[in-house]
C-alpha cells in the first residue's frame, strides 16, 4: 500500500483547528510536515465601539456669526440656527 500522506497536506483537519493543511494551518511549517498541531489562529480582532446614535447625541444651540457686511444686505434675515 502506498505511504500515508503527511498530515499537513492530506486533505483532513487532523488537530480540529477548523484550518485544514498547509498553508491555512498554522501548525504546519510546509505540506510535508506531518504534525498540524502548533499555533492555533490569533483571535479576531475586537470589533469597534459603535458610535453614538442620532438620539443619543447631545448638541447646544449654535448661532451662526456672519460679519457686520452680510448683515447690511439681507437685514432682519439672518437669525440663530436650531
Amino acid at each position: 500500500p502506498p505511504a500515508p500522506l503527511p498530515q499537513c497536506s492530506d486533505g483532513l483537519n487532523n488537530d480540529g483547528d477548523s484550518a485544514p493543511d498547509y498553508p491555512l494551518d498554522l501548525g504546519c511549517s510546509s505540506a510535508d510536515d506531518n504534525d498540524e498541531s502548533g499555533p492555533t489562529p490569533a483571535p479576531p480582532p475586537p470589533s469597534p465601539t459603535p458610535s453614538p446614535t442620532p438620539s443619543e447625541t447631545v448638541s447646544a444651540p449654535r448661532t451662526l456669526q456672519l460679519p457686520p457686511e452680510v448683515e447690511t444686505l439681507l437685514p432682519g434675515t439672518i437669525g440663530p440656527l436650531i
